[in-house]
């Protein structure tokens, strides 16, 4: 998990959006985070590690060396669902 591709994340990411955003916005998240916690425990990973990997995904973001593919969703997020 460490060292998933970035690339990756950021289209699983959008494809999870993708699949939620026809929905009312206070069921968007609540949806994901059955869906997370389920997969989690599915797969034996804890979520406060999935959680901590996926923050420093995003704090990277803020760098120089970002993921484009990472700020584009965050972007597409603040823009499109939450301003949408």
């Amino acid at each position: 998990m460490l060292n998933a591709n970035r690339f990756k994340v950021a289209y699983a990411a959008m494809g999870t959006i993708d699949g939620v955003q026809t929905f009312d916005k206070e069921v968007q998240p609540l949806g994901m985070a059955v869906a997370f916690i389920l997969m989690c425990e599915a797969y034996g990973v804890a979520a406060p590690d999935v959680f901590t990997a996926a923050g420093n995904i995003i704090v990277h973001t803020e760098t120089k060396d970002a993921s484009p593919e990472i700020r584009a969703v965050k972007q597409y997020i603040q823009e499109e669902l939450a301003n949408g």
